[in-house]
């Protein structure tokens, strides 16, 4: 099942709701690096707490919430990947910083400003 936009948003937004010290919310200046797997925490948390979400919600608001470029900057910046209450979990690897480096730079080459020479008549 394919989830609207509007459904990710709105579980994103409950994602930084429930947990704060995990996930930032849209539109948010920064990121944190997420806990691999992190998905099988959420599942176990919210049924803690009485509550089902089909894991496809999850997985496409966690992709949405991570393809980004201030997760990207996240990564680059290395540090600690955190879990839901933001514990520090896993320490980034340098080939996890340096792939996100990768994306950013390719981000930058593909989205700088055209330059247009005006043409002399």
């Amino acid at each position: 099942m394919l989830e609207k936009p509007a459904q990710r948003k709105a579980f994103w937004i409950e994602l930084a709701s429930l947990f704060p010290n995990c996930f930032s919310a849209p539109g948010a200046e920064t990121k944190k690096a997420l806990k691999r797997s992190i998905d099988l925490d959420i599942i176990a948390s919210l049924a803690a707490k009485g509550r089902s979400v089909e894991p496809s919600l999850i997985r496409s608001t966690l992709h949405e919430y991570t393809v980004g470029r201030k997760y990207a900057e996240a990564l680059a910046r290395g540090g600690w990947r955190v879990g839901l209450n933001g514990e520090e979990v896993e320490l980034l690897s340098t080939a996890c910083q340096d792939k996100a480096r990768q994306r950013l730079a390719k981000w930058d080459r593909e989205h700088q400003p055209s330059v247009q020479v005006a043409a002399h008549a």
